[in-house]
C-alpha cells in the first residue's frame, strides 16, 4: 500500500497521532457515509469519460467471458479427443498429422 516507506509501527503512530489531533477529521474520512462526493472535474475528467469506462469495462468483461467459454469449449474437445485415442497406437490423429506436415515441407 505504501510501498514499503512506512512500517506498520510507524502508520499506527501516525493514526494514533491524528486521532488525538484531529478526531472530526478522522472520522470524517473513515465513515463512508460522512463522506463528500469528489469533484473529478478537478482532474479535467468529464461525466462522458467516466460513462465511456463504464462501458469499456462492460465490454472487457464480455469478452473475457467469451473467451472463457471458448477456452472451455476447446478443453472439453481436447478430454473427449484424449478418451478416443488408444494408448500406445501411432496411428493417431496428432502422429498422422505430423508426417503430412514432413511430406508438406519436403
Amino acid at each position: 500500500m505504501f510501498e514499503g516507506t512506512r512500517t506498520r509501527k510507524q502508520l499506527k503512530a501516525k493514526y494514533l497521532r491524528e486521532e488525538r489531533i484531529n478526531p472530526a477529521l478522522l472520522d470524517l474520512v473513515l465513515d463512508p457515509s460522512r463522506q463528500l462526493p469528489t469533484d473529478i472535474s478537478i482532474f479535467g475528467i468529464t461525466e462522458k469519460d467516466v460513462e465511456q469506462v463504464s462501458i469499456d469495462k462492460a465490454a472487457i468483461a464480455e469478452k473475457i467471458k467469451e473467451e472463457k467459454e471458448e477456452l472451455q469449449k476447446v478443453r472439453e474437445e481436447k478430454k473427449k479427443m484424449e478418451k478416443l485415442k488408444p494408448a500406445g497406437n501411432p496411428d493417431t490423429a496428432e502422429s498422422v498429422c505430423s508426417v503430412e506436415e514432413s511430406f508438406v515441407q519436403e
